[in-house]
């Protein structure tokens, strides 16, 4: 867990000064989370935030706090881990006496956790206003199974911070645990910047689907391979590509190392056959991405993740204006409009998602209606409206 600190600082455009465009200081806000590498729902959403807020007018100290040992599973203490703790913490405390607000992406492991709390009362004793992001959506089954001792250290922590951000309305209740919980939980929904497409119009003889996830067994990539060994029945005479994108992670399932896991995709990818083909792009970033999604026609994530909160690869797709096959776990429902939940399929099936895509192809008045409903909805996710949001919050928290 290794850690390190950089400064942002909004950037001068202008040397006349009387056409200068800069936004005015808004106050020093030091941000601890985790960047990139490895590529993740959260250190995506964390690198928008440390590279937007410059230009709200906020100078920003980082603190990336990324976990680079690749397994998941292995939360086990070791010396190492925990002189890494201590090491954020000293830094963290050393740099927030000379911030206007601390934000923290809070996680919710126990020695996570024990981390984030002590950050979170080293702020306020330095009368700092604290301002934690949650990006999942299990922190309430997490308080609940925490060890006795720790819930009151849970409680403690999040009633000592100015606002907890919570992805979508149906994730409130993730923090009724806390003390004047209405006012203090904050809604503000996930973004991405992938660039905006028109609606499309339908697939025609040929159908691609797009899985663009991290490959855990919970985000459901082996259900999307049930789904291409089904799909070809049911569209006779049709030529149908699955894209899967991403890199495999270890996770709750039978599985020992990753490489285990990507030999059994492609063992069972080989399986599939007639007209259905299965491409592993494995980790695609930039172009390659924006390339992939441009020629898509679908997207689907059939999750069922533990800590899924709201994942931004469903906003890219909609910003493509795809129509997107998902399940409705945790925060996902309130991404969609209401029409795509036609497109709702439950976890483990398979079937179900061939049932979905078939539908897709076959009809294509249906299809160019879901392109549609992708595209408007897509619009509530701007960048521009989610670092708004985030700049009034901070701004507000500053105020004490």
């Amino acid at each position: 867990m290794p850690s390190q600190i950089t400064t942002a600082t909004p950037l001068d455009t202008a040397s006349d000064s009387h056409c200068d465009v800069r936004p005015p200081r808004r106050g020093h806000v030091l941000a601890v989370g985790a960047l990139p590498p490895p590529v993740t729902g959260l250190s995506t959403a964390f690198q928008l935030f440390c590279e937007g807020m410059p230009s709200r007018g906020w100078q920003l100290s980082t603190l990336d706090i990324s976990d680079r040992s690749g397994d998941r599973r292995n939360a086990s203490f070791t010396w190492r881990r925990a002189l890494d703790v201590l090491r954020i913490i000293a830094q963290a405390w050393w740099r927030v006496r000379r911030a206007d607000v601390l934000y923290i992406t809070i996680t919710h492991s126990t020695v996570g956790f024990l981390r984030d709390a002590l950050l979170i009362l080293g702020a306020r004793l330095f009368r700092v206003p604290v301002v934690v992001h949650h990006h999942g959506g299990a922190f309430h089954q997490f308080y609940e199974t925490a060890p006795r001792w720790l819930r009151p250290v849970i409680r403690l922590a999040l009633n000592h911070t100015r606002f907890i951000i919570a992805l979508g309305e149906s994730l409130r209740h993730e923090f009724s645990m806390v003390s004047d919980a209405e006012a203090r939980v904050r809604v503000v929904p996930n973004t991405c910047t992938t660039p905006a497409i028109a609606p499309r119009p339908p697939p025609a003889g040929t159908l691609r689907v797009l899985y663009l996830s991290n490959l855990m067994v919970e985000k459901g990539y082996l259900d999307v391979l049930d789904a291409a060994a089904l799909v070809g029945q049911r569209l006779p005479g049709w030529n149908v590509e699955f894209h899967f994108a991403g890199k495999f992670h270890l996770g709750g399932d039978a599985f020992r190392t990753t490489e285990e896991m990507e030999d059994n995709f492609r063992h069972r990818a080989s399986q599939i056959g007639g007209a259905t083909k299965v491409v592993l792009h494995g980790v695609v970033g930039g172009e390659e991405k924006a390339e992939l999604l441009r020629r898509a026609d679908v997207f689907v994530l059939p999750t069922y993740y533990r800590d899924e909160g709201q994942p931004i690869s469903i906003i890219e797709a909609l910003t493509s204006a795809l129509p997107v096959v998902v399940t409705a776990h945790r925060g996902i429902p309130e991404l969609l409009p209401d029409d795509m939940g036609l497109l709702v399929v439950p976890s483990h099936d398979g079937a179900a998602i061939a049932d979905r895509l078939a539908t897709l192809a076959s009809q294509p008045r249906f299809y160019t209606h879901m392109s549609r409903a992708a595209s408007r909805r897509s619009r509530d996710f701007s960048l521009d409206s989610h670092l708004g949001a985030l700049d009034r919050l901070h701004a507000e928290a500053a105020r004490r």
